[in-house]
């Protein structure tokens, strides 16, 4: 994806899913994405069905759905490592999480099992560019 498809995604998910009351992330890197999706059962099922018809995605896996007593997001925010992008305030919602960890802006808020899937794509494959921006 280029860098004006990844923040035209990241715009476009964050006025639907504030409509829809859903928070989570989104990771990005190397062309492979990460989502958690927190909200009500329906809403998120459904957004995850329309996610499954964009033709823009592809090998979509639903790993776990269950849940929680509270939401590990406040808001819905994206991470990404993309060498175009730099960091910008007009890009509100960018998370430096694949950089930074949970040391990150919109880290997940407690330990959670999204939060470890969201660790292990984190860190697995490539390393993250040694001359990669953050994004905060």
């Amino acid at each position: 994806m280029s860098s004006e498809d990844i923040l035209e995604l990241l715009a476009e998910s964050r006025e639907l899913n504030k409509q829809r009351n859903i928070t989570g992330m989104l990771l990005y890197r190397y062309g492979s994405f990460m989502q958690v999706m927190e909200g009500e059962r329906y809403a998120v099922c459904d957004l995850f069905e329309s996610v499954k018809q964009d033709p823009r995605h592809k090998n979509i896996d639903l790993i776990i759905l269950e849940p929680t007593e509270k939401r590990a997001f406040d808001d819905w925010s994206m991470s990404f490592i993309h060498s175009e992008i730099e960091p910008d305030e007009e890009q509100r919602g960018v998370s430096g999480y694949l950089q930074y960890g949970n040391e990150a802006r919109n880290a997940p808020l407690f330990p959670s099992i999204p939060a470890t899937f969201m660790n292990m794509f984190a860190h697995s494959g490539r390393k993250v560019p040694q001359n990669a921006e953050p994004v905060a």
